[in-house]
């Protein structure tokens, strides 16, 4: 399990945050493996709402390099849209997975948000996920056209891992707030 916490675009206040993800990461992510499974080589980026919007698309556009620039631009509205009340973001990378973590809440949300996306990075460990995610961001994104039936069936998955993340967050909050004090 390796995971790596680093910051990016941080403020003075966010600052707090990222020490606090840096002090929980292992906890977490033994809780993570022993609790939900084992995690690919990870990356907890904390950072701001437009911090989010910006690595979201890099990551994205690092496993689909085919994306002209033009359509980047059009894109880049729809990521607006969707990171705008993001708390945190999960995605394929080329190396791994890459967790974007930018609470609005700052300290209060860290913890919950930083383990709800360690989740949803072990869930991308399973076996067959990151194929069937790299061809559905290929699809997304129009370079590789999939049948109906596996678009409609990833995003089962993909609502079915969010429902699993949400479903998990009490009890991982609790077995990280008894480890650490």
């Amino acid at each position: 399990m390796n995971v790596h916490v680093t910051g990016h675009r941080l403020g003075f206040a966010s600052r707090a945050v990222l020490r606090r993800v840096q002090q929980i990461a292992p906890d977490a992510a033994r809780i993570i493996t022993r609790q939900v499974g084992p995690l690919p080589h990870t990356t907890i980026t904390v950072t701001t709402k437009a911090g989010l919007i910006e690595l979201a698309q890099r990551a994205d556009y690092a496993m689909v390099p085919e994306v002209p620039a033009a359509d980047r631009r059009r894109w880049r509205r729809e990521y607006k849209a969707n990171g705008q009340y993001a708390a945190g973001h999960t995605l394929l990378e080329p190396r791994g997975v890459l967790a974007l973590i930018a609470p609005a809440a700052g300290l209060a949300e860290a913890d919950v948000v930083t383990l709800h996306e360690l989740v949803h990075a072990a869930q991308m460990n399973r076996p067959g996920t990151r194929a069937r995610l790299t061809a559905y961001n290929r699809h997304f994104f129009g370079i590789e056209p999939m049948p109906k039936a596996e678009v409609d069936a990833i995003n089962r998955l993909i609502e079915d891992h969010e429902t699993e993340a949400h479903g998990l967050e009490a009890q991982l909050l609790a077995a990280l707030n008894g480890g650490i004090r």
